[in-house]
């Protein structure tokens, strides 16, 4: 595994380790608030750290720690390393905010 992955993966966990639900975490309004605050830069030359593609391309998400990945590509890493009840989490998830992959 990269370290770009075994980076992401800790952030991860740790966000995981720190809340009692993903859909609390991402649900937070206080969260909310805080991350409209928040501000990164990208280049039209950088590309998803998952799939390699330009990152500009297609939705994507840029994580505090300079991590940036296309939506989709985060949610399929997602799906394939979580245990069956966190695939289902995360479906239940994508279907509420009309998220597809």
């Amino acid at each position: 595994m990269s370290a770009d992955r075994l980076c992401l993966c800790g952030q991860l966990s740790t966000a995981t380790c720190h809340s009692h639900s993903a859909p609390q975490l991402l649900t937070s309004s206080a969260l909310t608030r805080e991350l409209r605050s928040r501000y990164g830069y990208v280049r039209p030359k950088d590309t998803c750290c998952l799939s390699g593609a330009p990152l500009l391309s297609n939705p994507f998400v840029l994580f505090p720690c300079g991590h940036a990945m296309h939506a989709n590509a985060l949610i399929q890493h997602l799906v394939d390393h979580a245990s069956k009840a966190r695939v289902n989490i995360i479906e239940t998830m994508q279907v509420k905010n009309y998220i597809y992959i």
